[in-house]
């Protein structure tokens, strides 16, 4: 078996490195991928959270369910009143 010089062992060196910042560099970049599926998935959760609690605190009052549907159907038909809670409602579920 010959023996490798200096040099070569500098080259073969180099080489390996070289392919391990290359592997380094692919398990980052699919580190931030994983992780930028999991923010968008918890965002996701959030907002369904707030929606739904929304929901809950409209749909037991008899009067927000009025407003609601009658807002859906024709916001013409409420009055001044109504129509700035139905407002209020429609920003509160368009914030999200």
């Amino acid at each position: 078996m010959r023996k490798f010089s200096l040099t070569e062992f500098a080259a073969i060196a180099e080489v390996v490195a070289t392919i391990g910042v290359i592997v380094s560099l692919v398990l980052v970049s699919q580190s931030m991928n994983n992780n930028a599926n999991e923010v968008r998935a918890s965002q996701i959760n959030s907002i369904y959270d707030h929606t739904r609690q929304i929901g809950l605190l409209v749909a037991p009052d008899p009067e927000w369910v009025r407003i609601v549907l009658e807002g859906r159907d024709d916001i013409g038909r409420l009055s001044d009143v109504d129509r700035y809670r139905y407002d209020a409602y429609l920003i509160s579920m368009l914030d999200l």
